[in-house]
Order: structure tokens, then C-alpha cells, then sequence
């Protein structure tokens, strides 16, 4: 690559100019982080009511308002900026709620172009007695930032594709290579369709992960490395999601907001960063176990359109379950190298690397899909019983799982340590019925998925049902596979490795298939002991399971499509390939269509509008606790207790006794509070309704302040995980090297 690279910058006189003009624009861009921070606005002055200030006059850019107010405690009333020159969407911004609780708000607008007629107002609520002191104007630095990373983006994907097809072009023997290029391409552009819109397609779970993904903003950027607590939900008490939930790859997003972008323009990268990568690592995964790039490309396009898959992309937005299905076709194509390659060669005690990976990422994801993937290598151990009892294998795989654990210490430490000594609603969810979330086995068959508002089946039927399937094309290669397995029609005449681990994953994909159903008896099995009614209330619902089944089906598709291929039959397999991909296409473009004519637009760009309540469940909360009793930066103290907050809290202990301040943080193990002169340990107990109480002695009359501090077996774990990734990096250089060797 670097001599490509090398070669094309001296032999393309218009490359090198394209890449001096990108140089030019970044250079140009980057200029502009001088120079800025300065307040552009000022008003300080009195105003009650319903204000709307005088037009005013800004350039484009990117800036940040502040408003420092007093209202009624427990309202809401709205602050505005807008733009009334009537030209389409020069400002873009929410509206803003401005808490009673709170004295102050801070947030941000985006200024497409230079605009005369800026307006500031505000809406009082009901009996908030709102009274505005100041608002300040200040311009920021956050429209630079956007446009070197949009620069820098564009030119890496131009000079990138520049060269790759200047590559093919000179070397007739990637004609192949030309056509997956642009049939990835293709897969990735089609699945992408609903992001080109200007808002974000409102899914049922969307407002959590946003909140998610500015909790690990405002972790990061409050000096939380790894993110336990993120301090913004429940209006600034914090909330334990990263602890029970993992989110390493919301930092992606996480430093997109951080670069300045608004919260919509940063999931909607996000999920074309998700789609770009299961494209490319189902096609890679899926080609390297065919041998077979047609196989890789059609199972990676059947895999990567699944209808559940775009279901959770978009209808459902459930981020998390999404981000793991990036990552299950390393799974499939790791246990593919365990149970297929020789065991006598040097590089086989090595493979453990690869669904090492796989489970890392999935579990880094979304931790009940990791179960679910457990569930399927359980299955296919036992299917391949006489080769895992080999010594070598048994290695193998002790080792994938030894590692696994190992290098996700950082995070199951933490999490079994809240679950198994925390009281969380969590720990109370079992006995929740599961089986009215099955599907039906017609949604097998189905041909054309629309976008439905209902999976359960008990009550709805099928009628408006979700696209809880694994779409047309894929059923037309399952029964194609079975005529292939009936008539014997294998090129070979006995099983190759790839038709013998193909025809296992059938199995899986077809018991698999059974367990998502309704009719499998899941709340018989759930009621029958506490074991089984704890794991099968965890799944929420079998539908859950169409994301193995769409792993499994795919590369059933591409098992198909390989064979076909083995038969060296041209035209057959030509009209097969593009009857497959026609089916897909239409059946693909249909739903995703229909998604964006059902789903209500939301145009969100302030995480401020979002609120900060959004928990779902609420099954990381304290158990017992009353979230909509929290109100924003509350003091509680004990009687006796006196509390001055001006500047800084200071708090007067007048009893012979000990008393208490609750704080408003939630209560989670690692919170230390220490007194601010003396550095003195106070001791923090669970107060009221969830929050952190801090007790004071008798007489204290001081200031104190609370951090969360993680527990020396945390930051033990973190070192192992650590240690055992920079093992896992060695491993894979060692195996690449050796590869290349030979």
C-alpha cells in the first residue's frame, strides 16, 4: 500500500494537485481556531416575562449561549434563538428548557451563513415567575473543528479510492477486486439511504442511546477514563449505564460531539461508520472462509440488509444490539478456523485470536448478544465434540475464553460487582413473560417487510408487525441449500470443510430459528425454576434470536452461492447471483422506503432538549428509587443542619449529634466524599430516595465535596485487561508475520 501510494503521488501530476488543494483547505481551516472564544453579545439587565430582545446581527459559525435566570422551583419555561430572515435552515437549534432549579444554562446554535436577524426570546412557563439577569453571546472555535475533521474525512475517502481504483485499473487481474469494490459500495449505499435525510428517523429506543452517548461525553470530558457514571442523566445525578452497559464504541460519536457536531449529525455518522463496517467485515469474514468472493459479497449484502438488522438500525434504534451485529461474523469465521484448519501447523495454537476479538467487541457492545453467541459456540462445540477433544483445540478454545475474560476484566469486574452486591432494579426483573415477543414462523417467509409498530404477536398478530425476519432473498437460498442437500449435488464427492461446517450452521440457524418463535414453550420453561425464569426474563423477548438466525442463514446464502459457483456452470450461476441480488434489492429499497414514510422525523441538535430521564426501564436505578421526585442541584440536610450555597456549598452542623446532607448524585458503590481544607474522609451511606447521603459529625461546619473513585480491584482489572490486550496485539503481529513468511 505505501508503494501505491508512493507510485501514484509521483505519476498523477492531478493527485498530487487534488492533494495540495486538500493541504490548502486544512491549512485554511485550521486558521481558523485563532482568534475566537471573544463575546459577540452581551445583555445584562433585568427582564420578567415573556422577553424577545432586539435583532441581531452574526456571522456564520458555530457559538455558545449562556442565560443566567431565576424561576419558580419545580417549572420549566423555553429560551429561543432563532433566525427570521426566512431563508431555509440558516440556524439550526432547539429550544430550550430553562429548570427552575437551576440559575443557569449554557448550551450551543449552529450559524450556516452570516445572518442580520437573530432572535432571542423566551416562553415563561406556568407560574415560574421567570426573571432573565444576563445573556452572553460568545463565538467559538467548534466551526473549525468541524471543518478539519470534514476535510481531513473527505480527503482520506477521495485519495483512498483514487488510489485503490488507480490500483485495479493498472493490474487486469483485479477486475474482481473492482467489482466487489463497487458491489460494497452498492450494499453500504443502498442500506444507507434513510441517513440522507436532514433529521433523524425517530426509533423507539433513540432517545437512550443519545443520552448514552452524551453520558460518555460528558464522562470523558469530566476526566472519567474508562467511563463509569455518566453525570448527565436524571438532570445531573448521574446513572451507572456504562457500568452495566458497554459503550467503548459510543466513543466515536462521544468525540464527534466533542469535535462541536450536533447530536443528530453525530449518530447519523455513527451509523454509517456501522454500516461501512459490517459490510466490510461480513465480506471479509464470509470471502476468507469461502475461499470465494462472490460467496463473501452476497452473504456480507444478505447479512448486512437483514431485515432485523435494518429494523435496528432505524425503527427499533437500538444502538447497542446494532454495534454487536457488526462484529458476529467474526465469531462465525473464528470457530470456522478452530474447527477446520490442521492442528499439526505452528500458527494454529494461535487462533484463538480471532473469536477473541469477535467476543470482545460483542460484548463491548451489547453483553446479552455476547450470551446469545455463547449459546451458538456451546452448540457448535458440541456438534464438533470429537474435535474439540483434541488437545490442540481444547487449547484453543480454553484460551479464547481465558483471553476473553482477561481483557474485558475492566468491564465485567465492575459490572458483576454492581450486580451481585447492589440492590438495582436490575436484580428485580424476573417472572416477566417473554413468549407473546416470539415470532411467527410465516415472518420466515415473508417477502416484503414494511416497518410495523408492534412485535407482540399474542395480542396483534401480524397485523403492523415489525420486519422481524431474515428476509426473501436469503429464504430463497435456504430452500435452494435444502434441494442441494436432498439431490446430493456437491461438486465433490464427499463434504468439504466448508460444506461440513456450513451444513452445522444450518442446524444452529434452524434450532435457532425455532427458539424465536412463539411457539416454543418459553414461559412454561420460565416458570418452571428461578434459574431459567432470571436467564429467559434477561432475553426480553426470542425475537432477540433473529440476530443468530441472520448470521447463520447468510452464511448458509453464501454456502449456496459457492457451490453454485463449483458447479462451473456460468450462465446458472450468473442468473442465480443476479435473481439473489434482485430479490434483495427490492426487498431492501421496500423497507427502508417505507421506513421513512412511517417514522416521524425528530430534528434534534442540542443534547440540552433531549432531556436527560429518557432510562427506559430505569433498570440501573437504585431499587426503590422515585426518579421523578429528583430535582435538579437539591440539598437535603438533617435537622439542625444549616446549608449556605453561594459560591461553594459550606454546610453548619449545629447538633451534639451526628447529622447528614443528601446530595443530588445517585447512590453507587465509589463515592467518597472528603472535607475541602483538611482532605478528612466523611462517611456516605444511601439517603433518601436513592441519593448519596453524607454524614457530618457533630459540630462540622465546613466544606466537602464528592467524587466517584473506582475500587482498587477496578483499576486491578483495567491493568490485566490491559496487559492482555497488548498480548493479544503481539499475538496478532506474530500470526501476520508467520502468515507472511510462509
Amino acid at each position: 500500500m505505501r508503494e501505491q501510494i508512493k507510485k501514484t503521488f509521483i505519476e498523477s501530476k492531478k493527485f498530487r494537485i487534488v492533494v495540495i488543494l486538500e493541504l490548502c483547505l486544512l491549512l485554511t481551516a485550521m486558521c481558523g481556531l485563532f482568534g475566537k472564544n471573544d463575546t459577540v453579545f452581551s445583555c445584562v439587565e433585568e427582564m420578567q416575562g415573556e422577553i424577545q430582545l432586539d435583532p441581531i446581527s452574526l456571522k456564520g459559525g458555530v457559538y455558545e449561549v449562556t442565560a443566567v435566570y431565576q424561576a419558580e422551583s419545580g417549572s420549566a419555561s423555553e429560551f429561543m434563538v432563532t433566525d427570521n430572515s426566512g431563508r431555509y435552515k440558516v440556524l439550526y437549534g432547539n429550544t430550550i428548557p430553562l429548570f427552575g432549579d437551576l440559575d443557569s444554562i449554557t448550551f450551543t446554535f449552529w450559524l450556516a451563513e452570516s445572518s442580520q436577524n437573530i432572535v432571542i426570546r423566551t416562553g415563561p412557563g406556568e407560574n415560574s415567575n421567570l426573571t432573565v439577569r444576563e445573556i452572553r453571546i460568545r463565538e467559538t472555535n467548534a466551526g473549525s473543528r468541524i471543518a478539519i475533521f470534514g476535510i481531513l474525512s473527505v480527503s482520506l475517502l477521495l485519495n483512498g479510492i483514487w488510489i485503490y481504483l488507480r490500483y485495479v485499473k493498472t493490474h487486469e487481474e483485479c477486475t474482481k477486486k473492482r467489482v466487489v469494490f463497487w458491489g460494497l459500495v452498492g450494499i453500504i449505499g443502498l442500506v444507507s439511504v434513510p441517513l440522507l435525510t436532514d433529521y433523524c428517523i425517530n426509533g423507539m429506543d433513540l432517545i437512550f442511546h443519545l443520552v448514552r452517548i452524551e453520558g460518555v461525553k460528558e464522562g470523558l470530558l469530566s476526566g472519567q477514563i474508562p467511563v463509569r457514571i455518566q453525570p448527565n442523566w436524571l438532570y445531573g445525578y448521574g446513572y451507572a449505564a456504562s457500568i452495566f452497559y458497554g459503550d467503548t464504541f459510543l466513543a466515536i460519536p462521544a468525540l464527534l460531539r466533542m469535535l462541536g457536531l450536533p447530536v443528530q449529525t453525530a449518530y447519523k455518522l455513527f451509523l454509517l461508520v456501522l454500516n461501512i463496517a459490517t459490510a466490510l467485515t461480513a465480506y471479509v469474514c464470509f470471502r476468507n472462509s469461502f475461499r470465494d468472493s462472490w460467496a463473501g459479497l452476497i452473504a456480507a449484502m444478505l447479512y448486512t440488509w437483514s431485515p432485523y438488522r435494518v429494523y435496528d438500525l432505524y425503527g427499533r434504534a437500538a444502538l447497542g444490539e446494532t454495534i454487536a451485529l457488526t462484529f458476529l461474523p467474526i465469531l462465525c469465521y473464528g470457530f470456522y478456523l478452530i474447527f477446520t484448519s490442521d492442528t499439526t501447523k505452528k500458527e494454529y495454537r494461535h487462533l484463538w485470536v480471532v473469536p477473541t476479538v469477535g467476543f470482545t467487541c460483542i460484548i463491548q457492545s451489547h453483553t446479552l448478544s455476547c450470551l446469545m453467541m455463547g449459546g451458538m459456540a456451546l452448540l457448535l462445540c458440541i456438534l464438533y465434540m470429537k474435535k474439540v477433544c483434541r488437545i490442540q483445540t481444547f487449547l484453543v478454545l480454553c484460551k479464547t475464553g481465558l483471553f476473553t475474560l482477561l481483557i474485558n476484566a475492566w468491564f465485567l469486574v465492575p459490572f458483576l460487582d454492581y450486580y451481585i452486591t447492589g440492590d438495582f432494579v436490575v436484580n428485580h426483573l424476573g417472572g416477566v413473560s417473554v413468549q407473546a415477543r416470539g415470532v411467527y414462523l410465516v415472518h420466515y417467509l415473508f417477502a416484503f417487510f414494511r416497518d410495523g409498530i408492534s412485535s407482540n404477536t399474542d395480542n396483534m398478530g401480524m397485523q403492523q408487525t415489525e420486519s422481524l425476519g431474515v428476509g426473501f432473498a436469503v429464504t430463497v437460498c435456504l430452500f435452494v441449500y435444502l434441494w442441494i442437500v436432498f439431490t446430493g449435488r456437491y461438486k465433490e464427492k464427499e463434504q468439504t470443510k466448508i460444506q461440513e461446517y456450513g451444513s452445522k450452521i444450518a442446524l444452529i440457524g434452524g434450532i435457532v430459528m425455532i427458539l424465536s418463535t412463539n411457539f416454543f414453550p418459553w414461559d412454561y420453561l420460565q416458570h418452571s425454576n428461578r434459574i431459567f425464569s432470571a436467564l429467559i426474563s434477561s432475553l426480553q423477548f426470542p425475537m432477540r434470536l433473529l440476530t443468530v438466525t441472520s448470521l447463520c442463514f447468510a452464511f448458509v446464502a453464501g454456502l449456496v452461492v459457492w457451490q453454485i459457483h463449483k458447479w462451473e456452470k456460468p450462465a446458472v450461476f450468473r442468473i442465480f447471483v443476479i435473481g439473489i441480488m434482485g430479490i434483495a434489492i427490492l426487498t431492501t429499497q421496500y423497507l427502508t422506503n417505507d421506513t421513512l414514510k412511517s417514522r416521524l422525523p425528530l430534528y434534534l441538535y442540542n443534547a440540552e432538549n433531549m432531556g436527560t430521564t429518557g432510562v427506559g426501564g430505569g433498570e440501573y436505578l437504585p431499587a426503590g428509587t422515585d426518579m421523578f421526585r429528583f430535582k435538579a442541584g437539591e440539598y437535603t440536610a438533617g435537622e439542625g443542619t444549616v446549608i449556605t450555597k453561594k459560591d461553594s456549598l459550606y454546610v453548619v452542623n449545629s447538633n451534639s449529634n451526628d447529622s447528614y446532607v443528601d446530595v443530588p448524585l445517585l447512590f453507587y458503590k465509589g463515592y467518597q466524599a472528603r472535607d475541602t481544607n483538611s482532605g478528612e474522609s466523611l462517611m456516605i451511606t444511601q439517603g433518601e430516595n436513592g441519593k448519596v447521603r453524607v454524614t457530618l459529625p457533630a459540630g462540622y461546619a465546613g466544606a466537602f465535596s464528592v467524587s466517584f473513585v473506582s475500587p482498587w480491584y477496578w483499576r486491578a482489572a483495567e491493568i490485566i485487561s490491559l496487559l492482555c490486550v497488548l498480548v493479544l496485539g503481539a499475538s496478532v503481529l506474530w500470526r501476520r508475520r508467520y502468515v507472511e513468511n510462509v
